[in-house]
């Protein structure tokens, strides 16, 4: 029997409350999960602060940021698509997934970057001919004038794809579809439905937000002082991302049910 997400459009809260149902009835796989993508960066910081290290260690642990949290995004994903099709998820099966599906996701990951910085070329385009003018320019009202509307344009374009291919790296790892491809059967899923998706990804981003903002109050205002502070407040925030990454992965896989009926009537 299908599940209900693959039935009905959800609310706005009724995703919120089908993510709440695959973080508690996994909790502990959850929490091994979020713990196997956060632990090795906290560990190789513990022993090797920033602060003691070059720009190249920086760059390094970001690299590292990066390839964990893009992990954890996949095998989250591949845990609520078994639990949602009346599978058992398992840690093993989650990870293998993310893993097999790792470097498309990636190579992905670059190209939308790329997309994305493309869309940001015609405000760039109108700085830059200030900057040969060696300000000149700005003293000029058509210059001002076009400016903001390259700005203007840069931001809407940027906001728009970004909304557009924001469920690529599902579309990889659910879809087993790469590249152009994930990026538009991203936007096809989306068609239609822009407006809704940037409602729904602002409230959820917003109570994110508060969610991580609270549980920095209470780590570094609440709990006494300790060096161990930061890599408790990184373990919370990794178990609390762990639910949102759950919540786009429901948000997905009900838009694309609805997106697949739609298609057959």
């Amino acid at each position: 029997m299908k599940h209900d997400i693959y039935k009905k459009d959800l609310t706005l809260v009724g995703v919120l409350v089908q993510a709440w149902d695959v973080f508690t009835k996994n909790i502990w796989l959850v929490l091994g999960t979020a713990l196997i993508f956060v632990l090795p960066v906290n560990i190789l910081l513990y022993f090797e602060p920033l602060s003691n290290q070059r720009d190249g260690y920086y760059f390094l642990i970001q690299l590292l940021n990066i390839v964990f949290s893009l992990g954890s995004v996949l095998a989250f994903a591949s845990l609520a698509k078994q639990y949602f099709d009346g599978k058992k998820p398992t840690l093993i099966r989650s990870l293998k997934d993310a893993i097999l599906r790792f470097g498309q996701a990636f190579l992905t990951l670059i190209l939308m970057l790329f997309g994305i910085f493309m869309t940001l070329v015609p405000a760039f385009f109108s700085y830059t001919l200030n900057t040969f003018s060696d300000g000149a320019l700005a003293d000029h009202l058509w210059y001002l004038i076009l400016h903001l509307a390259m700005v203007v344009l840069s931001g809407i374009a940027f906001i728009f794809y970004y909304v557009s291919w924001s469920f690529s790296f599902f579309v990889v790892m659910l879809n087993k579809k790469s590249f152009f491809r994930a990026m538009h059967h991203s936007q096809a899923v989306i068609l239609g439905r822009w407006w809704k998706v940037f409602g729904y990804k602002l409230v959820y981003g917003l109570i994110a937000f508060s969610v991580g903002f609270l549980m920095g109050f209470i780590v570094y205002f609440v709990l006494p002082e300790s060096i161990y502070l930061e890599y408790i407040l990184n373990v919370l925030v990794a178990f609390a991302t762990s639910y949102f990454i759950l919540v786009a992965v429901v948000f997905y896989l009900n838009l694309e049910a609805s997106t697949k009926k739609s298609l057959l009537k």
